[in-house]
């Protein structure tokens, strides 16, 4: 999958990296978002949470964690929207 999505004026689906931000993660860790080696953000240590268990199989198979976002134009402040969808709590239960 490309990973640039610059100038095309649509949203389009994106591969993130995620790494835990800290060297050895506990239950507060947040979560480092990449665009391929670019960080481009921070998910909260409460979102974190919900990828533990993917990061933790990720880890165990020594790869790197990975899903898809959705990437769109915005007007605001900053010129890209980066949405990624959050596992849901019950899943795997």
């Amino acid at each position: 999958m490309q990973n640039s999505a610059q100038g095309s004026g649509r949203t389009v689906d994106i591969e993130v990296w995620l790494t835990w931000d800290a060297e050895l993660p506990t239950p507060g860790s947040p979560l480092r978002v990449y665009i391929g080696a670019e960080p481009v953000g921070v998910l909260p240590a409460d979102t974190a949470e919900r990828f533990r268990p993917a990061m933790e199989a990720a880890a165990e198979r020594d790869e790197d964690p990975w899903t898809t976002a959705n990437l769109s134009p915005s007007t605001g402040e900053m010129p890209y929207v980066l949405e990624i969808t959050v596992p849901d709590q019950q899943e795997g239960k």
